[in-house]
């Protein structure tokens, strides 16, 4: 059986923790020979990954060519970083159709979103926005000297 084959059956991971040291050892090493481009730190599960889906590079981020890291989930992640996900059309795209199906509408997410803000700010500080509360006021006049 070669090493793909191994790591396409069910439960690998567990049948290679139960392996003895020998045989076990060697299925690792041949893991880690078919996979040279991956960094020494790199898990088994990681170089499994790359045999199984006959990958030979580390993906990268679309937005900024970052290397993603290796989740525990055993995949890649999207994005090197939840700033880059910000930035990505498709996540700002999904996050547009959310709040249109929330709220019926943008305009009705803004509107909506105000009035929230506002409630706040009225149950909390007795204002309609945040930063003509009394407190705020002095807190900022401090800090400006």
């Amino acid at each position: 059986m070669n090493v793909k084959e191994f790591l396409l059956t069910p439960n690998w991971a567990i049948r290679l923790s139960k392996l003895s040291y020998g045989p076990r050892k060697m299925i690792e090493n041949n893991i880690v020979f078919q996979t040279p481009f991956l960094p020494q730190s790199a898990t088994i599960q990681q170089r499994a990954w790359h045999i199984i889906h006959e990958i030979n590079t580390v993906p990268v981020c679309e937005i900024c060519d970052e290397f993603l890291k290796f989740q525990k989930t055993n995949k890649y992640s999207l994005y090197c970083s939840v700033k880059c996900s910000r930035k990505s059309p498709e996540v700002h795209k999904k996050k547009l159709q959310t709040e249109i199906a929330k709220c019926g509408g943008l305009d009705n997410f803004k509107t909506k979103k105000s009035k929230i803000f506002k409630e706040i700010s009225q149950s909390l500080y007795g204002v309609d926005n945040i930063s003509q509360a009394k407190n705020v006021k002095d807190k900022i006049k401090k800090k400006r000297g």
